[in-house]
């Protein structure tokens, strides 16, 4: 006999990879076909500068802040960092991020339906990342410090906490 808590589970997994996988099919589609050269470009070069030694702020002008560009180097031990895969790598980041989002709206709220009645409305409002800004990546570690924050309350681990919280700020 299947237990009916197991099967509604199941059942909020699969509505939330539902939305990971438009999310992420539409944000590299966008990432494919929309890709803006300049900014991206501007992205990638200062990527490309960390990479060969120079030194953030004093040899590279940061536009957009360190918090992204540190993190696609390490990426880029990985990964080959060009325009493409900076909009594939944004794009599984901002598709990951409703996960996230539904377990801390449970966390919170402590109803699955209502947490995922309020990922649906998240998700229908902004249903794909368009621009690999580096909001999106500050964002992502933002809802991991709050996951963190809230998922253990009496036995949090303040390193954790710490380094989720001001690892890109």
């Amino acid at each position: 006999m299947i237990n009916i808590y197991k099967k509604y589970n199941f059942i909020y997994f699969l509505v939330l990879c539902i939305f990971f996988g438009i999310s992420f099919y539409y944000s590299k589609e966008y990432t494919t076909y929309h890709t803006d050269f300049i900014h991206w470009s501007f992205i990638l070069e200062q990527i490309t500068s960390y990479i060969n030694g120079r030194e953030l702020y004093k040899d590279i002008f940061l536009q957009y802040g360190e918090g992204q560009i540190v993190f696609l180097a390490f990426i880029n031990n990985f990964y080959k960092i060009d325009i493409y895969s900076i909009g594939i790598i944004s794009s599984l980041i901002y598709s990951l991020k409703f996960f996230l989002i539904f377990h801390i709206l449970t966390l919170i709220i402590r109803s699955k339906k209502l947490a995922l009645i309020c990922t649906s409305l998240i998700f229908f409002s902004i249903t794909y990342s368009q621009v690999p800004w580096p909001d999106l990546y500050a964002g992502l570690f933002l809802l991991i410090f709050f996951y963190l924050f809230l998922y253990n309350y009496k036995k949090r681990n303040l390193f954790l906490l710490l380094l989720t919280s001001f690892i890109f700020f």
